[in-house]
């Protein structure tokens, strides 16, 4: 039900005027037609129902064809993130303008938000995730003390060109596959932050500046944040856990410029499993 300040403000001044104000003075008064006026006053509510917002425009969709299209943008991403009247088109449904067909999507349950954005897990990830799980499966609390994980953020001063797609509301159809952008698009992003945090340790928040597109790091960044920022706060019984960004040198397992210098630091580090920032606490905060 929407409410309707004119139908409130029609009713209250018929009851004060009643037997005193012709009706149809009344509903110049309040610029309402005579047809509508009676029928308000008919109605005796100040709501009205939502079944005639759609008045005066004919149904575009029959519900099988809203049924055929939602089928359609469930199938796969790209069509849950078109627009309605081109799948519409695709399937020979395309009888009405894009604005009509999309509301009568909308009235019949799919809305349009913004997409999921999950990593794709292919089976090499999720077996070593499964190895990283069983070697630490006995692991005491103590023992994951002496990590302390690190990791960039990045904050977008623009548009970030996330996916918009269609789906019917609720947890089950917002994490299903068909609506998961699995491909990141990470754009405008253009303040850059570093930090370390462990078992009753945070350490300072570095805003940088990279030498790469956009501000992002390279190798020769990160080394200078390792130097200047990790290694005068660094525990040596203490562990540093990366991602597998390629400026943390951890890809590969042959020798390189920033795994020289972690050693002659004496800074110890493990690689996360790739894809993997559920096992990593600061991509929570």
């Amino acid at each position: 039900m929407l409410d309707t300040p004119r139908r409130a403000r029609l009713l209250a001044d018929a009851r004060h005027t009643a037997g005193k104000l012709p009706r149809t003075q009344l509903f110049k008064i309040h610029n309402i037609s005579e047809t509508t006026g009676y029928r308000i006053i008919q109605e005796g509510t100040a709501r009205r129902s939502e079944k005639v917002h759609n008045r005066c425009r004919k149904r575009v969709l029959a519900p099988y064809e809203c049924e055929a299209i939602e089928a359609v943008e469930d199938a796969n991403f790209g069509f849950a993130s078109s627009s309605h009247y081109r799948v519409a088109q695709k399937i020979g449904l395309a009888n009405g303008s894009e604005r009509a067909i999309q509301r009568n999507m909308k009235d019949f349950g799919v809305g349009t938000y913004m997409a999921a954005q999950k990593k794709m897990l292919s089976q090499g990830h999720i077996e070593a995730r499964i190895i990283w799980g069983f070697e630490r499966r006995y692991w005491q609390l103590d023992q994951f003390k002496q990590y302390r994980w690190c990791d960039e953020c990045h904050f977008a001063t623009a548009l970030q060109r996330q996916a918009r797609i269609h789906r019917r509301p609720g947890l089950e159809a917002r994490n299903a596959l068909s609506k998961t952008q699995f491909k990141l698009k990470r754009q405008n992003q253009s303040v850059h932050v570093y930090a370390v945090i462990g078992w009753n340790f945070k350490g300072q928040l570095h805003f940088y500046t990279g030498s790469g597109v956009g501000g992002r790091l390279i190798q020769d960044d990160y080394m200078a944040i390792l130097k200047e920022i990790v290694a005068p706060d660094w525990d040596k019984d203490s562990i540093l856990i990366e991602d597998n960004d390629g400026p943390h040198g951890t890809k590969g397992k042959g020798p390189n410029k920033v795994k020289a210098l972690k050693d002659l630091l004496g800074i110890k580090w493990e690689m996360n499993p790739a894809n993997s920032p559920d096992l990593n606490p600061i991509e929570t905060i």
